[in-house]
């Protein structure tokens, strides 16, 4: 398995949480990107991935002391398609463990043969049905588009994910398209330990961009392959704006099967 399948091959949708609801009016919603960037790699057809998140809020104005869980199955429809379904949970503190919504990957396409291009690339689109009572009680479906590429040499794993986001329903349809990226450079250590530097943040609605109003962070992580079909990914996100949790420790865990 290759380090392409490994990080980008799961839509896992995708690097890593600090709490699947936003608590604060301009607080990054962190557990919708998961801190993750994809590549382009998504498992093949008839084979399916299962992933688990874990993501803990250390310190923040906001969230403080938030346990953010996701799992996550994707299909293989064929070499090209994959269809995924999630459920996110999270259990604020001194509260118990709680429900928060339900995310289909309606989508994931994959654009291009390995290397038939400069970048290896891939699109997906994610559906998110959030419960009644998560938003403080406000509910309100929406709909995501990403544009996955991925660049590998030898050494070096860069992946770069632009992504748009509408609100279907609820208080936020009336906004325009969100704009929300994602970024990692990755250096092989040796051949089943990888280093790496995330980079995430939120610039909001792209007709009325502030990005000092926004969240947005920088991750140092690392990724672990345990066994042939089984990787660990773990890292730190640090905020770099007001608007983002200070420090959030996060974590997932993939096998491929």
């Amino acid at each position: 398995m290759t380090f392409t399948h490994a990080l980008g091959r799961g839509t896992l949708a995708a690097a890593l949480a600090v709490s699947t609801v936003v608590l604060a009016p301009n607080a990054f919603a962190a557990s919708a990107e998961h801190f993750k960037t994809y590549g382009a790699g998504q498992p093949k057809q008839n084979e399916m991935e299962f992933v688990y998140w874990f993501n803990y809020v250390a310190k923040s104005d906001y969230n403080e002391e938030l346990q953010a869980h996701t799992l996550e199955l994707e299909y293989g429809i064929t070499n090209d398609w994959a269809i995924g379904f999630y459920g996110d949970w999270e259990k604020p503190k001194g509260e118990s463990l709680q429900y928060v919504q339900t995310r289909a990957v309606v989508s994931r396409f994959k654009l291009f043969k390995n290397n038939e291009r400069f970048f290896d690339a891939g699109v997906y689109f994610e559906y998110y049905v959030p419960r009644e009572a998560a938003n403080g009680g406000q509910t309100g479906d929406k709909l995501e588009a990403r544009i996955i590429l991925q660049k590998e040499t030898d050494n070096w794993d860069l992946r770069l994910n632009p992504k748009f986001e509408k609100g279907l329903s609820g208080p936020n349809v009336e906004e325009s398209v969100e704009f929300e990226y994602a970024a990692a450079l990755y250096r092989k250590l040796n051949p089943t330990a990888y280093l790496g530097l995330e980079a995430y943040g939120n610039m909001g609605e792209v007709a009325h961009m502030i990005p000092s109003r926004n969240a947005h962070y920088l991750v140092p992580s690392a990724e672990f392959n345990l066994a042939p079909e089984l990787w660990w990914n773990i890292g730190v996100a640090f905020g770099i704006t007001d608007a983002a949790d200070d420090v959030t420790l996060k974590t997932f865990i993939e096998f491929e099967f």
